[in-house]
């Protein structure tokens, strides 16, 4: 009997350890309002984005601005990710997002938080934002990952125009500075000359030094 109980207890550990897995991590992209005509190619790129997600116990196309503070999340969930697919401006605005939009949610929910943003510039400044990242207010044991553009981008579509035309950056509250992108992902390759052309990111060279590269 007692070998019975015992396996009995197994299967129901390995089932809830099964839940823990599936249930890890949900998955949301955000579509920028504006303009409207273009919704539906915002749409489209995060489908794209949702590709790149692994371990999405859902997926869920959303608005800008949504509170996910106000959603029903499953106590499961230890992980949100978050794309974002539409206009952008500047590190400012990304800043000013984090604060009101993605720190409440980690505070409220408990969660770590990754943001993709694929619009233009949201990581105009790295330092500027990592600088916030490392001030807000984040629930103990919890991480805040950002990763934007450096420079005007073309969203979703960098592996359709080209292999290596967006010039991203990451911060991560539990790094101590931004993670800039190899600058051998640059070497050769060319930027979509309409919208990028001269504009100039930070990068990391063979030497390990931080250099600024511009796209021709």
């Amino acid at each position: 009997m007692k070998n019975a109980h015992a396996f009995v207890g197994f299967i129901i550990a390995m089932l809830m350890l099964n839940s823990l897995a599936l249930a890890s991590k949900m998955c949301f992209c955000e579509i920028g309002n504006s303009p409207s005509s273009q919704k539906l190619f915002f749409k489209a790129g995060c489908n794209r984005w949702f590709q790149s997600q692994n371990n999405c116990d859902t997926k869920q196309v959303v608005p800008i601005g949504t509170s996910y503070k106000d959603l029903s999340i499953n106590t499961l969930i230890d992980e949100v990710s978050i794309g974002y697919v539409g206009h952008w401006t500047d590190a400012w605005l990304t800043i000013d997002y984090l604060e009101q939009i993605i720190v409440p949610l980690m505070q409220n929910k408990n969660v770590s938080v990754s943001v993709d943003n694929t619009g233009c510039e949201s990581m105009s400044h790295p330092e500027l934002v990592m600088s916030y990242v490392k001030n807000f207010k984040i629930p103990a044991g919890k991480t805040l990952k950002v990763r934007g553009n450096q420079t005007m981008s073309v969203g979703e579509w960098d592996g359709i125009i080209g292999p290596a035309i967006n010039f991203t950056a990451e911060v991560s509250s539990d790094l101590a500075s931004v993670q800039y992108p190899p600058c051998s992902k640059y070497d050769q390759q060319f930027c979509a000359q309409q919208i990028q052309r001269n504009q100039v990111g930070k990068c990391i060279d063979e030497n390990g030094q931080l250099k600024k590269n511009g796209m021709l």
